[in-house]
């Protein structure tokens, strides 16, 4: 079991601790990457996030916003700023694991969002057990040939 934060009992508000907080901060330092530049600066840089991406599936339209401000071109206001688009770097140096999150339209927003190719199995353990993960995707009724992709295929192909 995970330990109580104090001061999590305090506000009544579990989520205010690392299983929210957790998933929304290390989406925020991608975030920073992209405006900071990392990824001009070593473009093929490949970046494993559990929880399915911890949201930025989700939002990879919804990122580009704040760069396009009527412009058509990402905004130097920003910050040193990127070459590109936010959602380019969404969806050329993310990869998402399955970890934690059995949720079906999750899954879904994640591979359609990025491509099957870009998900790996991911069973958040300690916290979850690996045949929770398995019964779910199994569960999904997927073709064959994305589980094989999912299970394993795509971990061989970044080198695992």
């Amino acid at each position: 079991a995970i330990p109580m934060i104090p001061q999590l009992r305090e506000f009544g508000f579990v989520l205010a601790g690392p299983s929210f907080g957790f998933g929304v901060e290390t989406a925020y330092v991608f975030m920073r990457m992209i405006v900071r530049g990392v990824f001009d600066r070593f473009p093929r840089l490949k970046i494993i996030m559990g929880h399915y991406g911890e949201a930025l599936p989700f939002f990879v339209n919804r990122v580009d916003c704040a760069y396009r401000q009527g412009k058509g071109a990402p905004n130097p206001e920003f910050g040193p700023g990127s070459e590109k688009w936010a959602s380019h770097y969404i969806l050329n140096n993310l990869w998402v694991t399955t970890s934690g999150n059995y949720f079906a339209p999750a899954y879904v927003c994640s591979r359609d969002a990025l491509g099957v190719d870009r998900v790996l199995l991911g069973s958040d353990y300690p916290y979850e057990a690996m045949d929770s993960c398995t019964r779910f995707l199994d569960g999904l009724g997927l073709p064959e040939e994305e589980l094989v992709r999912v299970y394993e295929a795509n971990a061989r192909a970044l080198g695992f």
